[in-house]
């Protein structure tokens, strides 16, 4: 059974600069260094990207499969890992313009499988910490 969280924030950026930095998975090696320490075989198929990621977690390198898909009717982004480490886990991210820029709803649903037991804990902590990072960063875009 998955584990869920989610959250909401606002960014200074605009809908279409949210959209592509959500949309190029090379900002997760500069914005999330700790945890991504590479990104390979990206591939762009119209509003669907798929890549190869290796994840640095509790002292492992994980390595995933992971693919994004963008519909732009209800701007929102769901992303999933295919396979490898995470296989199953989802975020989708669902963005609505506001006077200020952007807001921005996250939900997390996490399959760790065997290791689930281990990161569960963690893992809240984590994901709210990754989307304050992908908050500032999308605040220096603006």
């Amino acid at each position: 059974m998955p584990t869920s969280w989610e959250k909401t924030g606002q960014t200074k950026a605009p809908l279409s600069k949210v959209i592509s930095y959500f949309m190029d998975p090379e900002h997760e090696l500069k914005v999330h260094p700790g945890l991504v320490k590479e990104i390979k075989n990206v591939k762009r198929e119209g509003d669907v990207l798929t890549w190869e990621q290796t994840l640095s977690l509790m002292g492992m390198n994980l390595r995933s499969t992971v693919r994004s898909s963008l519909n732009r009717a209800t701007n929102s982004i769901a992303t999933q890992g295919i396979s490898g480490a995470g296989k199953g886990t989802t975020t989708t991210r669902t963005m609505k313009e506001i006077p200020t820029g952007t807001e921005i709803h996250w939900t997390y649903n996490l399959k760790a499988g065997a290791l689930g037991f281990f990161i569960k804990s963690r893992g809240k902590r984590a994901f709210e910490e990754t989307v304050d990072r992908d908050i500032r960063a999308l605040d220096e875009l603006a």
